[in-house]
């Protein structure tokens, strides 16, 4: 039986909610992949470079 990544994903987000899992990724990892992405979208709207730490210091 193969298991259904998405349906996985899902199953252990409730259970973080719900206290009763612990997160696979820290808030902190999670924001360095959100400012690489965000700073990977702005260089190719700006089409120069934009680096993470950029992206950081306008979100902090």
């Amino acid at each position: 039986a193969s298991i259904d990544p998405l349906a996985e994903q899902l199953r252990h987000f409730l259970a973080v909610i719900e206290k009763r899992e612990a997160p696979l990724v820290s808030v902190e990892d999670a924001m360095g992949t959100l400012a690489v992405v965000e700073a990977v979208s702005e260089a190719a709207r700006r089409g120069s470079r934009f680096s993470p730490g950029e992206m950081m210091e306008q979100a902090a």
